[in-house]
């Protein structure tokens, strides 16, 4: 179809369609992934306060003390009812800030006395309580794309959102203890084996063994979680 404009004849150009699809659709995809983003900092701020408004829990010495043999000595020689991994997690702040292996008699001396380091007590407790912040946004990360695999984005968004207001799961998250690690792991492993069962392909497989493995290396409840679901 052309148009007669000043005796000369012009081509009527149409917008393709596609193109205005696909910008929305990627317009859209961004506005979903900085909501994503806004939802895990908000969370992150929400437990950061409550890092200095609580003391230390009964076993949270214990976890950092275990993390920190590790880190220091290469060593773990107590608390082998859990595995290493998130025990390191919560140890690698304080190690971050210079502090060490105080050799105590028990482990629950030990993890206090590198609290206690300095002077600085809330500052050594609220740098181990830091080290639950990746174990949140892995959580998060995993409930989103369970979510939008099998229901719809909007859905992930929204699942996401009420995950990050649950008390129990920011509670956990501002705590140097492992149920916060052994909850996203669980998660994301749970998600992987799912996408197996529909398409067992080996990359699919490799995914899947490692995040049990990842789950396996954060807490040994992992086991029983994993079997029953």
């Amino acid at each position: 179809m052309v148009k007669r404009m000043d005796s000369a004849v012009v081509p009527e150009i149409k917008p393709d369609s596609r193109i205005f699809r696909w910008a929305h659709s990627e317009w859209l995809g961004r506005m979903r992934l900085l909501i994503l983003i806004a939802m895990i900092a908000m969370a992150v701020v929400g437990v950061e306060n409550s890092w200095t408004a609580l003391s230390a829990t009964y076993d949270e010495p214990t976890h950092i003390a275990s993390g920190m043999e590790w880190l220091t000595n290469g060593a773990y020689t107590d608390k082998i009812e859990n595995p290493p991994l998130a025990c390191e997690a919560v140890a690698l702040g304080p190690y971050f800030k210079g502090i060490r292996s105080f050799s105590q008699p028990s482990f629950t001396d030990e993890g206090n006395a590198i609290l206690y380091s300095a002077g600085n007590y809330r500052s050594n407790l609220a740098s181990a309580r830091s080290g639950n912040l990746p174990f949140l946004a892995l959580a998060c990360f995993s409930i989103f794309l369970w979510a939008r695999r099998w229901f719809s984005k909007a859905a992930a968004i929204w699942a996401v959102l009420l995950f990050v207001n649950l008390p129990p799961i920011l509670g956990h998250a501002g705590l140097a203890t492992l149920d916060m690690a052994c909850a996203a792991t669980v998660a994301i492993a749970l998600y992987a084996f799912l996408r197996c069962l529909e398409n067992p392909a080996w990359q699919r497989l490799i995914l899947l063994g490692a995040a049990i493995a990842l789950a396996f290396f954060c807490k040994f409840s992992s086991i029983p979680f994993l079997g029953t679901c």
